[in-house]
């Protein structure tokens, strides 16, 4: 019985360190961004490059993984932009016209 209890005790510990990072995603739509440009992210400097991806009809699609939410530079050569994300393993939607 005390062996019943010490294992449904610690079944939540065991269940809260496994490890489900599946990633971020960050799907793009941007208006006026030309047809096969770079978009890319990017950690502490440019050249630090995280994901990149190729415009295909006007949307680009970029996957990564962080070890922590952390922040990042999403930069689009093709429009001379750049946007300072906070970002960790999550989803996100970006549209811009």
């Amino acid at each position: 019985m005390k062996c019943v209890l010490m294992i449904l005790a610690l079944l939540p510990c065991c269940l809260m360190a496994q490890d489900n990072t599946t990633g971020f995603t960050i799907n793009g739509n941007i208006k006026g961004i030309p047809e096969n440009s770079l978009v890319y992210m990017a950690g502490n400097g440019e050249n630090d490059t995280i994901a990149k991806s190729i415009v295909k009809q006007g949307s680009f699609q970029l996957k990564g993984t962080f070890e922590n939410t952390d922040g990042a530079m999403l930069l689009l050569p093709g429009i001379e932009r750049r946007m300072y994300l906070f970002i960790g393993n999550e989803n996100v939607t970006i549209t811009a016209t």
